[in-house]
């Protein structure tokens, strides 16, 4: 060994160190290059990810939606045609309803106009005509075979004798009018009750249609929501791995470093320890050899 060998313990341990320093900066660098990486990839596939699942999840939704509009609007046509389908059943009722006005005129219930009207329609109807037609037909025969027919007076008393037979037929007339009566009152509420049941079931389609849509509208809002809040903390994680890992490379940094200079700080003290001892030894050799001999 050297006589200055033993002071190059320190200059090998900074020149250790150095080559440690420059590694473990590599090393920070490399780590931190490659969680930028991480984060940069993971964030991008997180949207990725995200813009997949919304154009999905709005793909759903539309399909959904639009299956909910169709049956809808099915199911409205049918309902539409269920109240369509009493009306002839409300025509009819309306057709009945004709001669029960007629009967309540001649009942007197609509003022003594009616009563005029009822008899008038009586008078004019073609089964009145032909039974004062038949009596006068027939007293004009009677009266002819008696030889009494030949003065206006007598026909006149005869048509009016006539009248008089088929004014009888009134109230059987009457009794006609007011068959009419149940069947009428039958008809409009029968047709009123299903109308009315036809568009209560409509309203239900349209409450229960419009309901369904509704609920397919929030479900896609709240999937939406969470998809974003997924999005939101996922991201955060990636930073919070990404901030940790770079953290732990310049951690490792900061403490291979540290080690580094604690090593040529202890390669220094060392050489210290060394100079002195080579001194004490030369000065412990010269005392030695200098030192007077013994007779």
């Amino acid at each position: 060994m050297g006589l200055f060998d033993f002071f190059s313990g320190k200059d090998d341990a900074e020149a250790a160190a150095a080559k440690n320093a420059a590694l473990y900066q590599q090393y920070g660098q490399d780590a931190g290059n490659i969680y930028g990486t991480y984060g940069t990839k993971s964030i991008g596939e997180l949207g990725s990810g995200l813009d997949k699942a919304t154009t999905a999840l709005g793909t759903g939704s539309d399909a959904q939606n639009a299956a909910l509009y169709a049956g809808l609007t099915g199911a409205q046509g049918y309902g539409e045609l269920a109240a369509g389908s009493f009306a002839p059943l409300s025509a009819l009722g309306d057709q009945y309803g004709r001669p029960v006005k007629s009967y309540y005129d001649a009942l007197g219930l609509n003022g003594p106009e009616g009563v005029t009207r009822a008899q008038s329609q009586f008078q004019t109807g073609p089964g009145y005509q032909f039974a004062v037609d038949e009596g006068t037909r027939a007293a004009t025969n009677q009266a002819s075979k008696l030889g009494i027919a030949g003065s206006g007076n007598t026909l006149d008393a005869i048509r009016g004798r006539a009248q008089g037979f088929a004014d009888q037929n009134y109230n059987s007339y009457l009794d006609r009018l007011g068959s009419f009566v149940n069947p009428q009152l039958q008809a409009t509420a029968g047709a009123a009750s299903g109308t009315a049941g036809a568009y209560n079931n409509l309203a239900n389609i349209y409450s229960q249609g419009y309901g369904g849509i509704g609920n397919a509208y929030g479900a896609n809002a709240g999937a939406l929501a969470g998809l974003y809040t997924n999005y939101g903390q996922n991201q955060s994680n990636v930073f919070g791995n990404v901030a940790q890992g770079q953290a732990g490379a310049l951690r490792d940094v900061t403490s291979g470093t540290a080690q580094g200079n604690t090593n040529v700080a202890q390669a220094g003290q060392q050489d210290s320890a060394n100079f002195w001892n080579l001194l004490s030894n030369l000065g412990g050799a010269a005392t030695k050899a200098f030192a007077p001999k013994p007779a």
